[in-house]
């Protein structure tokens, strides 16, 4: 509690409705501060509580607080009924009965009371007129005490002459100014006003060049046709309650479409924007300078963020943002599920703590739905089930002791097929082993790795295995027809003499190739084969009739012996 001081200050009030309707409306209060020696008050801070009450009764109807800030010539206003209420109804005060007091208590360093003043029920007694002077006793001010400090805010005093505004609706609109509710003639007015267009609205031509208590905007909207009233509250604060100074403090914030960016005072002839005071974030956004849109703490303690009166998450005081945890241990700590719609880039570690088996695709310590790309090394500590197609674009290296086995037992039926689909070239260092059979599509080249079209003068383009040092074998089969069809009957067997002639003038069997013919295209094993063997055949032929013949020879020669020797008898 501050020293009290026994000074007695003076008020000189003015009382006026602003309504001339009914008193249950707003009422205006002026008074200027003055101290015991009737010396003006200038630029001084108080609070404030107005009761209003039956004197007679003591009850109190209705009670609000105001924080005032006396001008340089020591006045200070304000509006009963738009202060902040601490208790009551001002729209239930029964003023008919005639009896209603006015109680003020103020504080300047310690709560005194007012004397109280008697209000009066008809309006037209006020008439705007000031109500004499009231001596006011037992109010503590200190003398010579320093302003209150008002941190890094833009002071706006004596009045506002010029407003700075921003429209950030979605339709383009007229807007319409005026100085007074009865909306007769507009002081100003703006026509197509369109989405983040800065009005800046000056009150040169109004009475004392400054603003009254309210301004209202006539908003149009040019593609409805709809109207509406912005009522901005557009004179310097001075009366709230400590606490609630922002209440009327309109930089940064937001009527309908219309936001307030910044004004110039008079007494001070200062741009005030929102870039100079300390805001507080809205429902609905806020607008914002470039320089001043932090959201947080200044002290040394966390941001908790709540949902339904639940905390769900945390910003540590170290930095750290936890969700679903008051106790992040990372930078980002998430105590439950966490759902990622768009591309997650990781330039740091990643590790799973999780050690939960994989037995198929759908559960393990990583499940990914879809195809995962391993820019580097992929080190498996243990094994690699793949059920679906496993694409390799660069090298796959099996470490000296580890074995690669494919269980699928898949037949292969061509090169698209089967438990391993090699569509490009495969290099085998040691021994391969295959069980069942072997099937190649293309050229087989042993010993060499290019497959020759010509090997000496024979085109082998046509081939499919090519042996560059030759073969070694135990047997060969090769499936090709036979030439048992020279036993036939009616096979036509040339006669020795044709032969005789063939190899005179060709100089090699008939039907068989010259040795032209065989360096030129190859000697072909099936084909020379079947050849060979028809010509064994024929040759077995032409012996079996020289057998035959012969065998007749030796027949008829025993039988000339034979006269013979009955000749030589006689």
């Amino acid at each position: 509690m501050k020293k009290i001081l026994s000074i007695i200050a003076c008020f000189s009030f003015a009382i006026a409705y602003l309504s001339a309707q009914n008193v249950s409306h707003e009422i205006l209060y002026e008074t200027t501060a003055k101290d015991q020696h009737d010396k003006i008050l200038s630029n001084q801070r108080m609070d404030l509580r107005l009761n209003l009450k039956n004197i007679i009764t003591n009850k109190t109807y209705y009670s609000e607080t105001h924080q005032i800030i006396t001008d340089q010539s020591g006045l200070f206003s304000l509006v009963i009924g738009e202060g902040k209420t601490l208790s009551g109804d001002f729209a239930a005060i029964p003023w008919s009965s005639g009896a209603i007091w006015l109680e003020t208590v103020a504080d300047a360093g310690h709560e005194q009371i007012f004397r109280e003043m008697k209000l009066f029920t008809d309006p037209s007694i006020y008439n705007n007129d000031i109500i004499g002077n009231v001596d006011i006793t037992n109010l503590n001010i200190a003398a010579n005490v320093p302003p209150y400090c008002l941190g890094p805010s833009c002071r706006c005093e004596g009045g506002i002459t010029e407003m700075q505004l921003y429209y950030l609706g979605p339709d383009p609109v007229n807007i319409d100014v005026y100085n007074s509710l009865d909306l007769v003639t507009p002081f100003t007015s703006r026509t197509n006003i369109t989405n983040g267009d800065s009005i800046i609205i000056s009150a040169a031509t109004l009475s004392n060049g400054v603003f009254a208590y309210y301004t209202y905007f006539k908003v149009t909207n040019l593609i409805t046709g709809d109207e509406c009233i912005n009522r901005i509250y557009s004179q310097c604060p001075r009366n709230v309650w400590p606490g609630s100074l922002s209440d009327l403090q309109i930089l940064g914030k937001r009527y309908g479409d219309i936001f307030v960016y910044g004004y110039t005072s008079s007494a001070q002839n200062q741009q005030c924007d929102i870039s100079d005071i300390e805001q507080d974030w809205k429902v609905g956004g806020n607008i914002v300078a470039p320089d001043n849109m932090k959201l947080g703490t200044i002290n040394n303690e966390p941001v908790s963020i709540i949902t339904n009166n639940t905390e769900r998450g945390v910003i540590s005081k170290d930095g750290n943002f936890g969700f679903g945890t008051n106790a992040p241990l990372a930078r980002v700590h998430i105590g439950g599920n966490a759902r990622i719609t768009d591309v997650l880039d990781v330039f740091g570690v990643t590790t799973i703590h999780n050690i939960t088996n994989s037995a198929n695709i759908n559960n393990g310590a990583l499940v990914v739905n879809g195809g995962v790309g391993v820019g580097l090394n992929l080190n498996i500590g243990q094994n690699l089930d793949v059920t679906g197609t496993t694409l390799l674009r660069n090298n796959l290296t099996v470490g000296a002791t580890g074995i690669t086995r494919l269980q699928n037992l898949t037949a292969s039926t061509n090169s698209f097929t089967g438990a391993l689909v090699v569509a490009g070239g495969t290099g085998i260092g040691g021994n391969l082993n295959v069980a069942g059979m072997g099937h190649f599509d293309g050229k087989v080249t042993i010993g060499t790795n290019n497959t020759p079209n010509l090997v000496n003068v024979v085109n082998t383009s046509n081939y499919s295995l090519f042996v560059a040092d030759g073969i070694l074998t135990e047997e060969v089969l090769v499936n090709v027809g036979w030439a048992d069809h020279v036993f036939n009957k009616d096979y036509p067997l040339k006669k020795l003499e044709e032969v005789e002639t063939h190899i005179q003038e060709k100089g090699y069997l008939p039907d068989t190739p010259s040795a032209q013919e065989i360096e030129e295209n190859g000697l072909k094993l099936g084909e020379t084969t079947v050849n060979q063997q028809i010509k064994i055949e024929e040759l077995f032929l032409y012996l079996i009739e020289l057998n035959k013949e012969v065998k007749q020879l030796k027949q008829e020669n025993k039988q000339l012996q034979a006269k013979v020797q009955e000749l030589e008898k006689r």
